[in-house]
């Protein structure tokens, strides 16, 4: 590893103390860096991109994020509600699939017998509930933030 010298360690003290980006132009062309690699997307599948590309530009236009901060929480409200959107799906398809009638009447030869108990069926339903619940509460929690944030960056007092 190459040493450094005072002189450079100096300047470098020197450089931080005059801080970031000065000029508007500037700051307009770094003011969203921190999500140039998307970090919270990634937890969106490939099946679900579209509709999360979207609800974000859709949410954005909505809001028009002025900083980092503010299109932080608009990806995470996206990227919520897409999770909404997961686990209700997953659920209809968990009962459609627990809850087929032995017995059609329409279809008599198609007929289906659950594998799961009803105790099972219980504890999977209580998953999805408890899933839900806590990215419904990321979701309402990034809403209001940027709505807090929103006043408190307008001069009016935060909640």
């Amino acid at each position: 590893m190459k040493q450094v010298s005072q002189k450079q360690i100096q300047a470098n003290k020197n450089n931080a103390k005059l801080g970031g980006v000065k000029t508007q132009q500037g700051k307009e062309a770094t003011r969203f860096n921190a999500l140039q690699h998307g970090i919270l997307r990634t937890s969106i599948s490939e099946y679900e991109k579209f509709d999360y590309e979207s609800l974000f530009d859709s949410l954005k236009q909505d809001f028009t994020p002025q900083n980092t901060l503010e299109e932080i929480l608009v990806e995470r409200i996206a990227i919520s509600y897409v999770k909404l959107l997961r686990v209700s799906k997953a659920e209809v398809e968990f009962i459609k699939e627990t809850m087929s009638p032995n017995n059609s009447i329409l279809f008599p030869e198609h007929t289906y017998e659950s594998e799961l108990s009803v105790n099972g069926f219980e504890k999977l339903a209580n998953i999805y509930a408890r899933y839900e619940t806590s990215v419904e509460n990321r979701f309402y929690k990034a809403i209001n933030k940027l709505i807090d944030l929103r006043k408190f960056g307008n001069g009016k007092e935060s909640i």
